[in-house]
């Protein structure tokens, strides 16, 4: 679980930080790099990792937007029988901006996403 609630720590600062736009209009599109870096907890084994994605948005008004995420990361175990472990995450996120023409934008964000966890 640790391992879980650690990367999940990195993604949702990633997600928050990804969404601060300023004067963004109707029925524009922004490209969004992103990097990852896990520190896992030493119970599990796991070299600390990194990884990276890519996410696309479009503002379907001033004061909406939605946002499709895909995100990479990759570990290896730091102990026999050193297998790697890797991740990916997808999430579709939407945004409501309350103050959508000010340079400082509070927003409210929901989504939904999926993770696949393979261990080799």
């Amino acid at each position: 679980m640790k391992y879980s609630f650690s990367l999940g720590a990195v993604l949702m600062a990633l997600f928050f930080s990804s969404a601060l736009y300023a004067h963004q209009e109707k029925a524009s599109w922004g490209v969004i790099p992103m990097g990852t870096y896990a520190h896992f907890a030493n119970a599990r084994h796991y070299e600390n990792g990194g990884g990276g994605g890519l996410g696309l948005n479009y503002f379907l008004t001033p004061h909406w937007a939605a946002e499709l995420d895909a995100l990479y990361m990759g570990s290896r175990q730091e102990k026999a029988p050193k297998k790697s472990v890797n991740a990916q995450f997808y999430v579709l996120d939407g945004f409501y901006y309350f103050r959508s023409d000010q340079d400082f934008q509070p927003f409210l964000s929901a989504g939904l996403g999926v993770t696949h966890f393979n261990r080799r």
